[in-house]
């Protein structure tokens, strides 16, 4: 009799577990609990060479492989027009579950600005099983002197508003502060369906037009492409990567936090930036709790290949020195 109960009670757990494993697997909730493991419209949208150690595989486990070739097919290229160069994606979910798809439209080959270079975007409604017609977001691009490029965007949660930002004209390392990369900000209201005329942000941030004394005088800055973020206090923040002076050294590169506390329209520079002796690069931060505590993963610029992580404890303003972690 025991042995039936101690049977009956695994049997019941067993059933219950499968169908919870299920409901977390196939969540379709964005911003929810849940892993969808289906692969949809997605291919690589770069032959560039990989990092180094890397063999165009994923492995995940112990000994599992995954190799992308297998999946990201032509059949399901996300963008695609004639032989043009697609580069710098980016995905943003908003608050009715659409999802925004971002890349650069690079028409004289892959490489970066200055260069012919536009920035599209393209809708799904459905979790990214269907996706519309591509839309410009930027001004059309007619030479090498004109392009936009490496979107960074974030959803201001208060007013539902699409902020982009994109850079425009001079490349990185021959910007000047009298004639610098430009940064510019690109606002959706209708959740991309259009796109506000761009606003130029650089005399807010750096450049001889900067009312800031110290950062009127650096040469070069961007934003980092992909996602930026909104802390839970409404400040809006993106990851500048800077070049505060003429040396071209990668090691002389810092970052810096570019933010907005009225959604968008203002912009400010962070007084402080992780000590980084191995130089800063493109980097991405995350709110840690809602104490001002955010954390910064840079990107290295040469060996050892491995992530750096520096903290800042008011909201950005300023950062602990960027440490190696290791396993990352």
């Amino acid at each position: 009799m025991k042995s039936k109960k101690i049977s009956k009670l695994f049997y019941l757990s067993f059933i219950l577990i499968f169908w919870i494993l299920i409901f977390t697997l196939t969540c379709k909730n964005p911003s929810g609990p849940g892993i969808d493991f289906n692969l949809r419209n997605w291919y690589i949208m770069s032959g560039m060479a990989a990092g180094p150690g890397f063999t165009n595989n994923i492995t995940y486990g112990d000994s599992n492989i995954i190799s992308p070739s297998n999946y990201f097919a032509a059949s399901n290229q996300l963008f695609s027009n004639g032989t043009y160069n697609y580069r710098i994606p980016e995905l943003l979910a908003l608050p009715n579950g659409d999802l925004l798809a971002f890349a650069d439209r690079r028409y004289n080959g892959e490489g970066d600005l200055p260069n012919r270079i536009e920035v599209y975007v393209k809708k799904s409604t459905n979790n990214g099983t269907n996706w519309g017609a591509e839309k410009l977001v930027t001004p059309t691009s007619l030479s090498i002197s004109d392009g936009y490029g490496d979107t960074a965007a974030v959803l201001d949660r208060k007013t539902g508003n699409v902020i982009a930002v994109v850079a425009h004209g001079q490349g990185f390392f021959k910007s000047t502060s009298k004639d610098p990369i430009r940064i510019i900000t690109i606002r959706s209201r209708n959740n991309g369906e259009s796109w506000e005329a761009p606003i130029d942000i650089t005399s807010q941030i750096y450049g001889a037009g900067c009312g800031d004394l110290t950062r009127r005088n650096w040469q070069a800055a961007f934003v980092t492409s992909g996602n930026g973020l909104q802390l839970r206090n409404g400040r809006l923040c993106f990851v500048l990567v800077v070049r505060e002076t003429t040396q071209t050294a990668t090691k002389s590169i810092k970052n810096y936090l570019m933010y907005s506390d009225d959604g968008g329209h203002k912009w400010k520079v962070s007084r402080g930036s992780p000590k980084n002796d191995n130089g800063g690069n493109e980097a991405k931060v995350v709110e840690l709790n809602q104490d001002g505590h955010l954390l910064m993963n840079i990107r290295p610029n040469g060996a050892p290949w491995v992530r750096y992580l520096a903290r800042s404890y008011d909201y950005g303003e300023t950062w602990t020195e960027a440490k190696v972690q290791n396993d990352l």
